[in-house]
């Protein structure tokens, strides 16, 4: 609606120059032509009036031009890009992503923020058969995030994206495979895969980074553990599964950024705030946390 208006605006200024300008080149020629001695001043006035409208007139017959030459180069720019690897990737057309990579397109193009086809490939549903053509043509695996919308996500890698729903356990296990960086800690907010799937409960996943070595202990910048966001979920079977596989595997309930009393605070937070929590689990998963406190 904004946009709408804007261009409303726009083409109202445009026919608006025409009716300042016209009538203002009109008078100056009159004025120029008027012979007559009497009167000079006067007629220095208009023409020094006519001359401001003429200026006024040019102005507002620019600003729509140069609008209009904008979004014409925005529109060029968005269709040029579009036609380039990431956003094939993004959209999951296999069938472009297969063409560019087969006509000698680097595999790690992108946009100048390092978002390339493999990272959009990761994000959002994923798309596997995308990531692993790319990762058979030699895709950087760790390419790092270089700038954000709003800084949050620098330095985050294809991983950390993938991690983030169980339906794309293939491909976390497709990055795995190949050598991807399971404790790889983003610049921006010190988080880990580890960390990201436990935020997003996918609880598969936690299992399998684990499994390939993931530090159970991590901490993010402001030193909350992995352990200490599984107990900032909604208490249910998955939030215990995934406390109860990080004890097993050594997360420590006592650390120098944690203590139990704060584990377990935030997990009655979040019991008590959070809708379709079941207090079954989280009588559970205070159990569990007192049991590894003593051990």
């Amino acid at each position: 609606m904004a946009a709408t208006g804007f261009v409303f605006l726009m083409i109202i200024m445009f026919f608006s120059s025409f009716i300042l300008t016209v009538p203002s080149i009109i008078g100056l020629i009159a004025c120029k032509s008027y012979k007559k001695k009497k009167g000079k001043k006067a007629k220095l006035i208009i023409r020094i009036l006519l001359v401001i409208v003429l200026l006024v007139g040019s102005v507002m017959f620019a600003i729509p031009v140069a609008f209009k030459g904008m979004m014409v180069y925005e529109s060029y720019h968005t269709t040029q890009y579009n036609l380039t690897l990431p956003p094939a990737a993004g959209r999951g057309d296999l069938a472009r992503v297969k063409q560019l990579l087969d006509s000698g397109t680097n595999p790690d193009q992108n946009d100048g923020r390092n978002y390339t086809g493999l990272i959009l490939a990761c994000k959002e549903v994923g798309n596997y058969d995308i990531a692993k053509l790319l990762i058979e043509h030699k895709c950087t695996v760790d390419i790092e995030i270089k700038k954000y919308i709003d800084e949050k996500e620098v330095g985050y890698t294809p991983l950390m994206y993938a991690v983030n729903k169980e339906q794309k356990y293939n491909i976390v296990k497709l990055l795995i495979d190949n050598k991807a960086n399971v404790n790889h800690k983003a610049s921006s907010d010190g988080c880990t895969p580890l960390i990201k799937a436990t935020l997003n409960s996918a609880y598969t996943i936690v299992e399998l980074l684990i499994k390939n070595g993931s530090d159970v202990n991590a901490t993010d910048n402001k030193g909350k553990t992995v352990l200490a966001y599984a107990c900032s979920q909604k208490s249910n079977s998955t939030s215990y599964s995934i406390i109860k596989s990080l004890l097993e595997h050594g997360a420590l309930v006592n650390s120098k950024t944690s203590t139990l009393a704060k584990l377990l605070t935030l997990a009655k937070q979040y019991n008590v705030n959070t809708q379709n929590s079941d207090n079954d689990y989280y009588t559970k998963i205070t159990s569990i946390l007192n049991e590894y406190n003593t051990k």
